[in-house]
């Protein structure tokens, strides 16, 4: 496994909980970070928007691919943890990961939400908003 390889997967696994000083030396001056549905962000934008989610989900990996060691896809399903206990929905989705001069310079979130229920996603947002 290449080291932009172990790079990219540390910061996948560890994007939602992690601390700024732990990505802070990964990500490029240019970093943005696409979530769904949303508009780009910095890399301050996106620390202060994953901090509503460090207790409500977990992301499991299942593969990564590259053709040029620069740009990864990343598979993987977010679970989500009802603030009441117990596991709320699984989001099934894929992270596009490029790189520029051996840093992550954007990661775009890309979740397949067609076939979730609307009224347990709108559940779990009202759960992060009261957070």
């Amino acid at each position: 496994m290449s080291d932009n390889t172990e790079m990219v997967l540390y910061f996948i696994r560890e994007f939602y909980r992690a601390k700024k000083s732990n990505l802070a030396d990964m990500v490029s001056r240019t970093f943005r970070f696409k979530p769904p549905s949303k508009p780009e962000l910095t890399f301050d934008e996106y620390m202060t928007y994953i901090d509503r989610f460090a207790n409500s989900v977990n992301l499991i990996v299942h593969g990564i691919s590259s053709d040029d060691d620069m740009v990864f896809k990343v598979d993987y399903t977010i679970e989500t943890l009802s603030v009441k206990g117990g596991l709320g929905i699984e989001i099934k989705g894929c992270a596009v990961v490029k790189l520029l001069d051996e840093q992550i310079d954007y990661v775009e979130i890309i979740n397949n939400t067609s076939e979730l229920d609307p009224v347990k996603i709108a559940n779990f947002r009202a759960e992060l908003n009261k957070n």
